[in-house]
Parts: C-alpha cells; structure tokens; sequence
C-alpha cells in the first residue's frame, strides 16, 4: 500500500504513519506528513531522554498531538506533560522544544496553520 492512497478527487489523501514511526540514536526522526500553502503536517518521533531544540512558528497557530509515548513539551519555559491522545494548542509567537522524559518511544503529529494577516 502506498504511503498516500486518494480517497476521492474532492476528498484529499489518506496518510499511514506507521511506516513513519522511527526512531534514531542520533536524535529526533521528524517526517513530513503533509505541505500545503498555509497548512504543514509533521510526525516527530523522540527516543526518552531526547528533545528537539527551542524554536518558535511566529504567523501560525500550533497543535501537538501525542499518537505513541508521552511527550512533555517545554512551552515558554514551562514543561507541559501530554500523554497519548491528548493535544497542545498554543500561538506560534511562543517559544517551544517538544521532547520525550519517559521511558518509552514517543510519537507526536505537529500541525501548523498560518494565521490570517490582520491589518493594523
């Protein structure tokens, strides 16, 4: 089965991230799901102990989703602990450094969508 397999002309792609799930000792194994304009879908695969470095995504709002593991995520300096099946959702502006401190491989999705442009 391909990585993506279309589902309609109108309906968009079907995406299986198990394939995806891999893991380094090197560091953090990121994949790119999905690049459209406006819209950037990343899967982040952590082994325990390992942190991707602290960064911002300024103009976009922010999910980080836990599919495998716990992931703690250090938003604006402030270890925020999210067990599988949960969501982060914060504003770009904020710095973040998602990581993994348990004892098990963790899998997050990372969602980015641009925010629309405000007029001052």
């Amino acid at each position: 089965m391909p990585d993506t397999a279309p589902l309609r002309p109108d309906a968009g792609r079907l995406h299986d991230l198990a394939p995806l799930f891999t893991t380094s000792p090197d560091g953090p194994h990121r994949s790119l799901v999905v690049s459209s304009p406006g819209f950037t879908v990343l899967h982040l695969c952590l082994r325990p102990g390992q942190r991707m470095p602290e960064h911002d995504h300024i103009g976009s709002y922010v999910t980080i989703q836990t599919l495998a593991g716990t992931a703690t995520v250090v938003l604006d300096h402030v270890p925020v602990t999210v067990p599988a099946g949960h969501i982060l959702s914060f504003m770009g502006e904020s710095r973040v450094s998602p990581g993994n401190e348990g004892p098990d491989d963790c899998a997050v999705l990372i969602t980015l969508v641009d925010r629309p442009a405000t007029s001052d």
